[in-house]
């Protein structure tokens, strides 16, 4: 294939990738890949990034299309864009750099922007440009699209320090927006092994070949991913087992990147760009170094929902065809049961029980994607202690259960409903409170038990299975703690801060002493709170008297 036909393919690759991104993005967002080379196209005080008329604009080889004009207008109904030639063109190419492919848009990921300028261009220009770039980028920030954008000197590319990742993604998953094609697109995957004898055409942007990464710089983008995945649910399982597959065949250099997969598919005629996606050249990479049945589920199930396609739900006129065809054709090569759709769709909207296992299954990988990277630490003797303290504490924090404390769904698992019906009932001769979604005759494991009925009120409200519309079902064989005590703490315990959602955890937390931010005061409703007590050396005080007497034998109630 020559490099005509090459370019060809990766430009019609390009289009339809931009395609299919803006129209995942909100609605009022969706030219916004066509409006940002208009940006660095014009010097307008009526569109955002204005800095003054000196800054440099200019793409070569660009022109606004209608989009990107619509933008403008929809933005400034006063903009009017006149066609002129400029003597020269500062900027060469800009290319968005999109970690999260077009299997979805992810609002919390960020965006990357590089923008090439060429020669000659003086240092007062460069700044110019540079507040130009973080005004736009403020501007997107304000607009819900977190986007930084990176500025390169064309005539220094070869010699920046561009990590084999960084180069990796553009080359795989980067959109060119306006300017230049990226050379890469030219050359064939035979040639990439040879000496960098190749011919460029002036008309491209030359970034290098890709370099192996050094075992310190992956250690810190695998730490980095385990962190970020700590936060999330099962659909990061994906990158977790990708980049186990990195650490486990470091070695193997020439056989790492996803672009020389991506290369190989568009050389042997694949055209799909949903098969050229990011996402899916990462399971194909998982492919290439495992077979274990375990670990590709995991993969596809992540991938099912990262797409956020609902399949085992009729609708009649799908949001994205062509994300739902697509999904329903990799689950039928998967050969998938129709209920493992079922179930993963519910994840949606899932109540406790559901969201257990999904916690016990993330909270396995990422134990393992913990033990694979330590692993790879100590194989090539690096410095890392810190980091992977910090690793162990917040999936200690998170994931493990600790004594003599409520254990909390994290946040990416929390129940996104409480349950319309609740069951809390003590069994006779059993010192035992159960709580369970179930009705009792049918309930074998309830979902949590202690022997103090606040605690399991307590973990009932703070894990959602409780809210203010649960209809709360009593039935206690011993008959020692009557209903409207219950339902006393409960009220209680759902106007507490008990009742809030899990938090996020950033670094900062982990460097703090603990300290006590509220106390809650309860009753003692333990008919033996004496036998409790008494080998501690303390007594059982009066009676009718106390105001915390509310038990039915008029003990005292707190201590």
């Amino acid at each position: 294939m020559d490099d005509t036909q090459m370019i060809a393919k990766f430009q019609t690759l390009n289009r339809e990738r931009i395609k299919r991104l803006g129209s995942l993005l909100p609605a009022k967002h969706q030219n916004i890949l066509h409006f940002l080379p208009l940006l660095f196209q014009v010097n307008s005080n009526v569109l955002p990034g204005y800095i003054n008329l000196e800054t440099p604009v200019g793409i070569v080889d660009y022109q606004p299309n209608k989009q990107a004009l619509n933008a403008a207008k929809s933005h400034s109904k006063t903009f009017s864009y006149t066609r002129r030639a400029l003597h020269r063109y500062p900027i060469r190419a800009l290319y968005l750099i999109n970690k999260n492919g077009i299997l979805s848009h992810n609002s919390s990921e960020d965006f990357e922007l590089w923008l090439i300028y060429a020669q000659p261009i003086s240092k007062a220009q460069i700044t110019l440009l540079k507040q130009k770039s973080v005004a736009i980028s403020t501007w997107l920030k304000n607009e819900g699209i977190p986007l930084k954008i990176r500025l390169f000197d064309e005539a220094k590319l070869l010699s920046e320090s561009l990590s084999g990742y960084d180069l990796d993604l553009l080359y795989c998953s980067g959109l060119l927006l306006a300017g230049n094609t990226l050379s890469w697109w030219m050359e064939n995957v035979e040639e990439q092994a040879q000496t960098y004898a190749l011919r460029y055409a002036k008309e491209s942007i030359d970034f290098g070949d890709i370099s192996p990464l050094s075992e310190q710089a992956l250690f810190n983008l695998a730490a980095i991913n385990i962190k970020k995945s700590l936060d999330q649910g099962i659909d990061s399982c994906l990158d977790l087992l990708y980049f186990d597959c990195l650490l486990n065949n470091h070695k193997k250099a020439d056989s790492l990147s996803l672009s020389h997969i991506l290369k190989q598919a568009v050389i042997g005629g694949e055209t799909d760009p949903m098969l050229l996606d990011i996402n899916i050249l990462k399971y194909k990479f998982i492919c290439q170094h495992t077979s274990d049945p375990s670990i590709l589920a995991l993969a596809q199930q992540s991938i099912y929902l990262k797409s956020k396609e609902l399949l085992s739900k009729k609708i009649t006129q799908a949001t994205f065809p062509w994300r739902r065809k697509f999904i329903k054709s990799q689950i039928k090569d998967w050969q998938w049961q129709d209920n493992i759709s079922e179930q993963l769709d519910q994840v949606w909207q899932l109540h406790y029980r559901q969201s257990r296992p999904l916690f016990l299954l993330v909270r396995t990988q990422l134990a393992d994607s913990l033990t694979t990277l330590v692993e790879f630490s100590q194989q090539h003797k690096l410095d890392t202690s810190q980091p992977r303290l910090q690793l162990q504490q917040k999936f200690d924090l998170l994931f493990n259960d600790h004594a003599d404390t409520l254990n909390q769904l994290p946040l990416a698992f929390f129940p996104r409903q409480a349950e319309e019906y609740a069951y809390l009932y003590r069994k006779k001769r059993s010192h035992n409170w159960c709580i369970d979604d179930r009705p009792i005759a049918i309930s074998k494991t309830p979902l949590y038990q202690h022997n103090s009925l606040l605690n399991v009120l307590a973990w009932a409200v703070n894990n959602h299975l409780i809210s203010k519309a649960t209809r709360l079902k009593i039935a206690d064989e011993n008959h020692t703690v009557t209903s409207s005590v219950i339902i006393e703490l409960v009220q209680h315990l759902l106007r507490s801060h008990l009742s809030n959602k899990p938090t996020l955890f950033d670094d900062v937390q982990f460097d703090k002493t603990a300290q006590i931010e509220r106390v809650l005061l309860f009753s003692n409703i333990d008919q033996q709170a004496s036998d409790s007590l008494s080998p501690h050396g303390l007594e059982i005080s009066s009676l009718q008297d106390d105001p915390f007497s509310y038990a039915n034998k008029k003990t005292k109630l707190s201590y």
